[in-house]
């Protein structure tokens, strides 16, 4: 992973401390935050780092499968990964059924040779609240939590993530690598990455296929990444009326559109918000705001 973030620093720090430990960590991110790369550097730094990493997509999985006899679309079993790593993806698309059948398969022997991880889009805490997640399901995973923070408030971070990807993809398609002008850098830094880290590796892919050896200027750019709407994005102008505004006031309600447009969210908002997820958090509770 890379970044000089503060917070991915941490978070990365975090990780590796924990790693050697086999409680169960909970790792919160937006979609492509890098939370599956964040979950292989927790068990490469344990020393389950010779044994199985499985990771299983929750995300529309069959009901059937909970409790768990086969794994990875049952080309791996229980037996064959045991002292491994188990990472469950994408765990607050589970059902209800699910759910209960994740919970006794942690309860049972089999659970108790492996390092479970699982990650999570959404705030399962508020998912709990809402009664959308089980209370005791969530309590039992989220022994180590791990946040990792969006790339729209890693600026800093987007040269070295394209330097990265660039060298990579260039090296395994055999082409020049593009060259990314300032200005063009500029741009890329403004840019709000909705996809986060795998939208970004996307797109270097992208240049190193279309443009190899070539400058890339604001011109070779897609049409979502343009100066003009990066701009009207991140520089509309609010006219100061002659009373002036309760500036406090006016955070307030934009923190509960926010939420409201996310379906309370916390990660999305902060997203819309152009702030982190962690300085979000901070405003609600310094405002006292009641999310419903």
């Amino acid at each position: 992973m890379i970044g000089e973030d503060p917070q991915l620093v941490r978070t990365l720090h975090t990780a590796r401390l924990v790693a050697g430990a086999d409680a169960p960590v909970l790792i919160n991110g937006g979609k492509g935050a890098g939370k599956s790369s964040l979950a292989r550097v927790i068990h490469v730094n344990s020393a389950r780092r010779d044994h199985g990493f499985t990771m299983i997509n929750c995300a529309g999985v069959d009901d059937r499968r909970f409790p768990l006899n086969s794994l990875s679309n049952g080309d791996r079993t229980i037996s064959e990964i045991i002292s491994g790593t188990l990472v469950f993806k994408e765990l607050d698309e589970l059902s209800s059924a699910a759910q209960a059948g994740l919970m006794r398969f942690m309860d049972s022997a089999s659970a108790e040779s492996l390092r479970i991880i699982a990650t999570s889009n959404m705030d399962l805490q508020l998912q709990v609240e809402k009664g959308e997640f089980r209370q005791d399901l969530y309590f039992r995973i989220n022994v180590i939590p791990l946040s990792l923070p969006d790339l729209n408030s890693r600026e800093s971070d987007v040269p070295l993530l394209i330097a990265y990807f660039t060298k990579c993809f260039s090296l395994q398609h055999k082409r020049r690598a593009p060259l990314y002008s300032a200005a063009t850098f500029k741009i890329l830094k403004k840019y709000q990455w909705p996809g986060n880290v795998q939208e970004l590796r996307n797109f270097c892919e992208r240049m190193v296929l279309l443009l190899p050896g070539k400058r890339i200027g604001a011109e070779n750019l897609p049409a979502e990444m343009s100066d003009e709407k990066v701009c009207a994005a991140n520089g509309a102008v609010i006219n100061l009326p002659d009373g002036g505004i309760d500036l406090s006031q006016l955070e307030q309600n934009l923190i509960r559109q926010a939420l409201d447009n996310s379906s309370g969210n916390r990660s999305r908002a902060a997203r819309l918000l152009g702030i982190t997820r962690d300085k979000l958090n901070y405003r609600i509770k310094k405002y006292a705001l009641t999310i419903s």
